[in-house]
């Protein structure tokens, strides 16, 4: 139970968070301040007006949610060319993780050229061993 309500208050500060930059992008400000605002405006609304007049805007509300279903059907998604794109970042990472690796190393041996004896050759073989050569 105490999970639960850990869980939805997460969810709802959330929520309210996302409502106050949502309204920082249409008219610019501080997100807080609206979010602030957003809690109290809900507070006020939920203390103040009998649940069976509130109840009305409630189902409105929630009937604006469809909005996201409708958007599916309303715009023409090129899914394939999403996969494509997804696969291509995936690749592009997996390259850049690879050249951040061996620049790192590269680095790593600058460093070990500057000793001498087996305290180079043991350095060079912990970059090696450290970075994947």
């Amino acid at each position: 139970m105490g999970l639960l309500l850990i869980a939805n208050t997460i969810n709802i500060d959330a929520d309210i968070a996302a409502m106050g930059e949502a309204l920082k992008l249409l008219i610019g400000g501080h997100a807080h301040f609206y979010a602030i605002g957003f809690s109290v405006v809900s507070l006020v609304l939920q203390i103040f007006i009998p649940y069976t007049r509130y109840v009305r805007v409630l189902k409105w509300l929630t009937l604006a949610l469809l909005a996201y279903i409708a958007t599916v059907f309303v715009v023409h998604t090129p899914w394939m060319l999403v996969l494509k794109a997804a696969e291509t970042k995936a690749e592009a990472r997996k390259v850049a993780t690879i050249e951040k690796r061996d620049a790192d190393y590269a680095v790593a041996k600058e460093k070990c050229d500057a000793l001498a004896g087996n305290v180079k050759d043991k350095c060079i073989s912990d970059a090696k061993l450290r970075f994947g050569q």
